[in-house]
């Protein structure tokens, strides 16, 4: 398994914000982990572990980061974590980050409500009071 390459870093870097090398045995991986912040408040996680999508064929996995530094899935760029990346792509992704708007996390589509089980109980109910209302007239 290899490092990204020192030149990826390096064009990472210069997109502005902030690099650090996370010790991946530390949470029980061999490999590599890298976070870069940018100045918009994204970041991205890029790893390359026993774990990683990728990682058989020396390829890296990234997920974007939010300004906290927690995984995102609310992003134009991906609402996962994007595998089997070179680090072509791995820079492609940084830029797309790099260059997100900070208001732009995409909200989810609320679910539109299911009121068939709340009808059905209706029914039933108007039901009962015709019942009951005929038994009173009889």
């Amino acid at each position: 398994m290899t490092d990204l390459r020192p030149t990826t870093i390096h064009n990472i870097k210069a997109l502005g914000g902030s690099h650090e090398i996370i010790d991946a045995s530390r949470l029980c991986f061999i490999g590599f982990m890298h976070r870069f912040m940018f100045d918009n408040g994204f970041g991205i996680s890029v790893v390359k572990h026993d774990g990683s999508y990728g990682h058989e064929q020396d390829l890296w996995e990234i997920a974007v980061l939010d300004s906290n530094g927690d995984l995102c899935y609310k992003t134009p760029v991906t609402d996962d974590v994007l595998g089997w990346l070179t680090d072509s792509d791995v820079y492609e992704t940084a830029v797309e980050v790099a260059a997100l708007d900070p208001n732009c996390i995409v909200e989810e589509e609320p679910e539109e409500p299911d009121f068939r089980e709340t009808i059905s109980k209706v029914n039933d109910l108007m039901q009962q009071a015709m019942d009951l209302l005929k038994t009173l007239t009889a």
